[in-house]
């Protein structure tokens, strides 16, 4: 049992259990209480099911379940960082979510704009 104010650390394998896909940043979501990480789920399994439930009769494009087809969570910082949890997950695939860049987010409101 962790103490308080302990860090968690996810360890998530190379491929997921279900249908062998490949774990990266893109294609795992993770799930977080709390700041901490507590769990993960295969996206790429997650849009299969969504794709069959939907569309029952329809083969599935496999180009939809290509890595850049997702976006890395925790990725869009208003300080041009990942979100702080990142850093204690590990990705036994290799990739980590530090060797995905950034997505810049605006901060604050749009400027007003002035009628003429």
């Amino acid at each position: 049992m962790l103490g308080e104010g302990a860090v968690r650390e996810l360890i998530i394998p190379a491929q997921c259990s279900r249908a062998g896909h490949e774990l990266t940043p893109p294609t795992t979501n993770v799930r977080t209480s709390t700041r901490d990480p507590s769990g993960w789920e295969c996206l790429r399994c997650l849009r299969t099911t969504l794709w069959h439930a939907h569309y029952p009769r329809v083969e599935m494009p496999a180009d939809l379940l290509d890595e850049d087809r997702f976006v890395v969570q925790g990725s869009a910082s208003a300080d041009n960082r990942h979100a702080a949890w990142t850093e204690r997950v590990l990705f036994m695939a290799g990739k980590q979510f530090a060797d995905y860049p950034v997505i810049k987010r605006p901060t604050g409101r749009a400027p007003k704009q002035v009628a003429a």
